[in-house]
């Protein structure tokens, strides 16, 4: 190794002991260019944010997005499903945020976004192309303590949408906290394919069947234990490998077993 060779690899190395002591623990998202020459850079990382993940009740709650393309469509979209009453603000819609206004479900206002159009909202969404409209955006949010989510933006959100899977009742949130969406879509499609629709019936029986059990079975414990019992890889294994009617008459079968069994044990 020739001596210059020998430098840039000590200012290497020297350079990750550095990081290493900024950040010994906790992954990283961004790398800043602190001083560089022709042959090598020295970095520094900061440490990516910590998100508090939660599942919002929406329901009747005023929310916005701004931005009038397919994107802005498909998180008004998900918002009308969760409940919420969505205003979509942007100077031109595309056809399925038309369809979506015919049919009740939007509010779109034909306008340029003003810093007015957040008042009393809970969350809003900016997924226009203009940088400077997303700004305003995440602003105009900042000073009313709305929640902002500007679209492949992490250092203007206030919070960021997860990769979902939805089976009923269930809910899988994926996230890598904005650093790779990429990953958190494969992350779905992989577990998409290990949790399938029979756990939306599972969950359906367990909701009708829930109040029985707090009726029936006596005390805590022996509510506990047939929870239990009823989520068990041994019987939930066998319940998914039914069809819906096979499996609602297993799944009753058991419930009636497990609640005996759970008197008897009181008497």
């Amino acid at each position: 190794m020739e001596p210059r060779d020998r430098e840039i690899g000590q200012d290497k190395q020297d350079t990750q002991d550095s990081l290493d002591v900024l950040n010994p623990v906790h992954p990283v998202e961004k790398i800043l260019l602190v001083g560089c020459s022709s042959a090598y850079a020295t970095v520094v990382m900061l440490p990516m944010k910590e998100y508090y993940p939660v599942f919002l009740q929406i329901e009747g709650r005023k929310c916005v997005v701004v931005g009038g393309g397919e994107v802005a469509a498909r998180k008004a979209k998900s918002l009308t499903e969760a409940g919420a009453c969505v205003k979509v603000v942007s100077e031109k819609f595309c056809r399925r945020l038309l369809r979506m206004k015919d049919e009740g479900k939007v509010v779109l206002a034909r306008k340029r976004f003003q810093a007015q159009d957040l008042d009393k909202a809970l969350l809003a969404i900016a997924c226009t192309d203009d940088r400077k409209v997303n700004e305003r955006v995440h602003t105009a949010g900042k000073r009313r303590g709305v929640l902002v989510n500007v679209v492949d933006s992490a250092t203007l959100c206030d919070f960021i949408v997860p990769s979902v899977i939805s089976r009923g009742a269930l809910r899988i949130a994926i996230s890598t906290s904005g650093v790779s969406p990429a990953l958190a879509r494969r992350m779905r499609k992989d577990l998409q394919s290990r949790y399938g629709r029979r756990y939306s019936d599972f969950l359906v029986l367990m909701e009708k069947s829930r109040g029985r059990i707090l009726e029936e079975a006596p005390g805590l414990l022996a509510r506990k234990r047939i929870f239990e019992a009823l989520t068990a890889e041994s019987f939930l294994g066998k319940f998914l490998t039914k069809s819906r009617v096979e499996g609602k008459k297993l799944f009753e079968e058991k419930l009636k077993e497990l609640l005996s069994r759970a008197g008897s044990d009181h008497v």
